[in-house]
């Protein structure tokens, strides 16, 4: 560990090689499936080994867990745009084919030239 000059409030930093092998060895000493709550485990320690090399170790433990509700935000608010732009490709999807369905049946009533004419403008409009 080396102390930083742009943050010597917060103590030593990890190196880069020191911070490289904590997240390998985390990585590789998690389970290959992990649940929910060991998944959760798992970004966290990411998350204070990531201070570690970035701002020290001797960062705030009130600060980190600022940080962690943050990230635990941030990651809320990405997967409910997500689940949003997913329900709206859905509804468009759904419209489009309720669309096709419709028009399908007014083919049926109506002959080419009616159909052009009743759902194309005409030109001088």
């Amino acid at each position: 560990m080396k102390a930083r000059p742009d943050t010597p409030d917060h103590g030593p930093t990890l190196s880069r090689r020191e911070f490289e092998r904590r997240i390998v060895a985390l990585h590789r000493n998690a389970p290959e499936k992990p649940l929910p709550d060991e998944e959760t485990s798992l970004e966290r320690a990411e998350l204070d080994l990531l201070i570690d090399y970035r701002l020290g170790t001797q960062f705030p433990g009130q600060r980190r867990e600022q940080l962690w509700q943050l990230k635990q935000q941030h990651q809320s608010s990405r997967l409910q745009s997500l689940l949003f732009v997913f329900s709206q490709i859905l509804v468009q999807l759904n419209a489009t084919r309720i669309a096709n369905r419709l028009l399908r049946e007014y083919r049926k009533v109506l002959t080419p030239a009616e159909f052009e004419a009743f759902f194309h403008p005409r030109k001088d409009e």
